[in-house]
Order: C-alpha cells, then structure tokens, then sequence
C-alpha cells in the first residue's frame, strides 16, 4: 500500500511520500509547493538580492532554514537557475590567507624597527556569518569557528572522516556540523530535530564533534580571567605561555567562548621596547565570526595598513548589535524593506568598516580576556 501523505501549503492529502520534502523540522511540502514557494521568494522585488540567497521553512515561524543544496537537488530549472546565477554573483566565501597577510605586515613593521615577538597559528580560513549561503546570523559564531580549525586541518594535509562513507576533505557545512552532532556523544543536548535550525553550541559541541570520528588531540580548559584586571599588562602569565606554546607547536587556532560569544585566536604577540627584549604589550590575534558582510581578500589587503599592526578595543555591545543584517524573518517585512532601503545602505558601510578593523585583529590580551570573567579555550593539537 502506497504511503500517502498531506502537504501542508496545497493540503493535498494524496501525495506519495516520496514526493513530499522538508528541510530537518518535518513540515513537510509537496515538490511543486516547494518550487512555488522559493520562485516567489527569487522573484520578490527586494533590492537587496543577496538576501534571495538564504531561505526558511514557510511552515508558520519555523526557523529551520534551507540549504543551498536542498534548492540545487528539488528546484525546478527556473528556480534552480535563477539561485544559481544569484550564488555565483553574491555568495559570502570564506577568505584565505588571512593569517599570512597578517605576518606579512610584521615582518614589514619590523624591517623598520625589531619591535615584535609573534607566534601564528598556520594557514587558516576566515569564516563568518552567512558563508556560503547559510543564515546564522546571531547564533552561528562557534560553528563558523569549528570551520576555520577544520580548514586548518585540511590546509595541513588532514581529512576528518569516519568509515567510507563520511569524510570531509574541505570544512563541513553548518548543516552538515549539525548532521554529524545529531549523530555524537552530546548528552542529548542536540538532536535530530536541531538539524537545519539555530542552535547555538559551545566547546562541549565540538569535543562530541571529534569525538564522532575517533579524534582525541583535543582539550578543554575553563579559565577564570576576573583577575587580569588587577595584573599588570606587560607581564605575561601562565595562559599566555601556554597560547604561545601551541602556536610554537600545534599551530591551530583555538576556539575561545564566554557562554554568549564565541571566537577563534589564531596567534599571539609581544610588543618590545626598541631593539631590546623588555615587553611593553601583548596581544592575542582574534578571528571574529560575528560578521555578515561579503568581503574578499583584496579588502583587508588595502586597508589601512596601521588596522593590521595596531591593536583596537573590543566592539561595544551596541557596535556588535549593528552587525546583525536581518536576514532573519522577524526583520523581513516588505514595509520594513521598502522605508528603510537607504538607512540599510548606509548601515551596511558602516558593518563594512567594522568587519574591516574587527574581522581580524589583533587586540590587548589583558583586555580581551578580562571582558568576561569566565572563558572556556578548546585546544585541537596536531603536529605541524
């Protein structure tokens, strides 16, 4: 007997089971109801078509969102096309060479004066919000950070597989993150159901995450950093000769979170009194995920110079409010969209800027550290 089911937009309740898709959260649609739904969204008259890229369950305020291959596998061929020709002209890429460029302005700096000490993780690529079409604007951040470990990885010749059927040679979607954490050791934290939607994970995420494939050269350690503000910022402590350590030897960034934000460190540095080893600064070199604006390498390449050799204060929490580019449903009405066009224009040179000065950046270790009182470092050792 032919299992049939009801799609839940035309509520035919006659259609084969295996014509009915959805995106992790159940609610299931008919193929042409799909197609209906995401040609209207294609063909919306928003300006802004880099939005047209991210999509969520047109079930009533489902949050699961689409992914770029579930349109490029049950599109028809206008949709498909269409997105396709959107991806090629807007899709948010991960941008590589990030930490070599910032070894580069060093060295530069210290042809003209030997003032800096620095130890860098090894190649690894930049991720951030929204890469490669997936919305995870708010709660994505230690995703993208387990993205940018995992390029490390695959940049230093290694695969993460698990049998045959399951190996990444290049990083993992946010989907595909989310697939394999159904799968691991979490403590039931994240199920089947978390598949596709928003939420937020931490180290503990991501030990189960190795762990899936048989990985154990990792640790976690909780730091507790009040105290840094009562210590003076040109000596160094213990946490620091440990990051210092690892970049001297496993050369991977570490992911580094305080319950509501989460960050990658992919190096640090001392700062030496002219042509002598007192210390008069140190710094942590920050990846910052908490950005969405489509960038390149070329960017940063010509910014201004003082951005890659200078440290800069941490973003204010209204400065990192401001980065959030509603992409998220809750911020999509049509009347919103049509107001505000130029207030969102000017805004989003604004995020540019920003991304510009905090995407990579080095910044005070001291201060960093002590803007939480609590922070938890996932360490991944390998050998270089």
């Amino acid at each position: 007997m032919t299992d049939l089911r009801e799609c839940q937009i035309c509520f035919d309740d006659e259609i084969p089971a295996e014509e009915m898709h959805h995106t992790g959260c159940h609610h299931e649609f008919c193929i042409e109801c799909w197609n209906g739904f995401l040609q209207t969204q294609l063909d919306s008259n928003d300006e802004r078509e880099e939005k047209k890229l991210y999509f969520f369950c047109p079930y009533p305020n489902c949050s699961q969102f689409v992914k770029k291959n579930f349109i490029v596998e049950y599109g028809n061929d206008y949709v498909k096309n269409k997105f396709l020709s959107l991806v090629k002209d807007h899709e948010i890429l991960p941008i590589s060479n990030m930490i070599e460029l910032a070894e580069t302005k060093l060295e530069e700096d210290n042809k003209k004066e030997k003032i800096w000490d620095f130890k860098l993780s090894s190649s690894t690529d930049y991720y951030h919000y929204e890469c490669l079409c997936e919305p995870d604007t708010g709660w994505g951040c230690t995703y993208r950070c387990l993205q940018m470990l995992m390029s490390n990885l695959r940049l230093k010749g290694s695969t993460v597989k698990k049998g045959e059927d399951e190996v990444f040679e290049v990083e993992p979607s946010v989907y595909e993150i989310q697939t394999v954490l159904s799968k691991a050791e979490t403590e039931n934290y994240f199920n089947e159901t978390d598949v596709g939607g928003g939420k937020w994970i931490g180290p503990g995420e991501m030990s189960g995450y190795f762990k899936y494939f048989n990985y154990d050269s990792f640790y976690i350690t909780d730091e507790l950093t009040m105290e840094f503000k009562e210590q003076v910022q040109t000596v160094e402590n213990d946490l620091f000769l440990r990051l210092s350590e690892h970049f001297t030897n496993a050369r991977t960034p570490i992911t580094v979170t305080n319950g509501k934000k989460t960050y990658s460190i992919a190096g640090v540095r001392k700062k030496l009194k002219p042509n002598s080893d007192e210390i008069i600064g140190i710094d942590v070199l920050l990846l910052d995920p908490h950005f969405s604006e489509n960038l390149n390498y070329s960017h940063f390449e010509n910014r201004d110079n003082s951005s890659f050799i200078e440290s800069v204060e941490m973003l204010s929490d209204d400065e990192a409010l401001s980065l959030l580019r509603g992409i998220r449903r809750e911020n999509d009405s049509d009347n919103n969209n049509n107001n505000n066009n130029n207030q969102e224009k000017e805004l989003a040179e604004k995020r540019k800027e920003l991304m510009l000065k905090h995407g990579i950046c080095w910044v005070n270790y001291f201060h960093f550290f002590s803007s939480s009182p609590y922070w938890q470092l996932f360490w991944f050792n390998v050998d270089n």
